[in-house]
């Protein structure tokens, strides 16, 4: 299958919105006098096992298609650079390239650095309720910005909720913590290293696949038998 070069682009840009954010906060525990963190090491990809996999694809929110035949599982935050390319860029790319064939699952990791991480997590689940979760995805993402500035009734609006009154309701009960916990639980047993981790085909990657690892692990899947990572 030939490569994608929207997708090669979208994937190296993720790769090197990353390490831009990784410099960045380096440079800052410099100018306050601690040592720098190290660079992460690059780790292979990890095959999980057969339990850990129907677990992973147990629960979670639908991003498009919901006949696919490859699973697709992500667990980001709403506030996170490289999660925004992925879900905006590199996603609607892989969709593009591979029409009908790919069944999308967003789940949650809102990181604790990030203040209105949970709140935007909560939000989508309340959007979720009235069928606008992808629209909601979509629409807070390109507004990410924006977020702890505006209400998040306002993306809601945006995003064609029909019931703002409800989803204000939701929003107050925190009616969806313990879904967005239990996403924040599977995520560490399996130990993630950074957003967004991406799980195809009961492949984990640590860190953002590159378009060859994508197209290498779709083409293996659309094939029938698993191969290795």
């Amino acid at each position: 299958m030939p490569q994608n070069p929207i997708l090669e682009r979208a994937t190296t840009g993720i790769l090197v919105a990353c390490a831009l954010a990784i410099t960045v906060m380096t440079g800052l525990r410099e100018l306050k006098g601690g040592p720098p963190d190290p660079m992460p090491a690059m780790q292979p990809p990890v095959r999980l096992s057969a339990d850990l996999w129907a677990r992973v694809v147990a629960a979670g929110e639908a991003l498009g298609d919901t006949a696919g035949s490859v699973r697709i599982v992500t667990f980001s935050d709403f506030e996170c650079p490289a999660c925004k390319y992925w879900a905006l860029t590199a996603l609607p790319a892989l969709r593009e390239q591979y029409p009908g064939k790919l069944r999308v699952t967003f789940r949650h990791w809102p990181l604790p650095q990030h203040k209105f991480a949970p709140a935007s997590a909560q939000a989508s689940l309340c959007a979720s309720r009235q069928a606008r979760f992808e629209a909601f995805h979509d629409v807070l993402y390109r507004g990410q910005d924006s977020i702890g500035l505006i209400a998040f009734g306002e993306y809601a609006e945006r995003a064609g909720v029909p019931d703002l009154g409800r989803f204000d309701r939701c929003m107050q009960a925190r009616e969806d913590s313990a879904r967005i916990s239990s996403d924040v639980k599977l995520i560490t047993e399996l130990d993630g290293k950074g957003t967004p981790v991406v799980v195809i085909d009961g492949v984990l990657f640590h860190h953002q696949p590159t378009g060859k690892q994508l197209d290498s692990i779709i083409v293996s899947a659309l094939k029938g038998p698993r191969g290795t990572p």
